[in-house]
């Protein structure tokens, strides 16, 4: 089953592609700010569009934020 990230968010310009580590329980950046086609197509091809890693379930997964956000752990 394939999975969609999270939506780009309206007045949102950059946003950051991110894999979250489930054995460190931390989040690493994979992209520097970027436009939201830029992120998704990004998250498309680590994804295999959505077929893989795309979860909490997964253990290590990939999600699109807004560049600005502030990630607790």
């Amino acid at each position: 089953m394939s999975k969609r990230p999270m939506p780009p968010r309206k007045g949102v310009e950059l946003y950051v592609l991110r894999l979250y580590d489930g054995f460190e329980n931390h989040w690493i950046d994979i992209t520097k700010p970027i436009p939201y086609e830029e992120a998704l197509a990004r998250w498309n091809k680590e994804t295999k569009n959505g077929t893989r890693q795309t979860c909490y379930d997964d253990n290590d997964y990939y999600d699109i934020f807004p560049a600005n956000t502030r990630m607790l752990f």
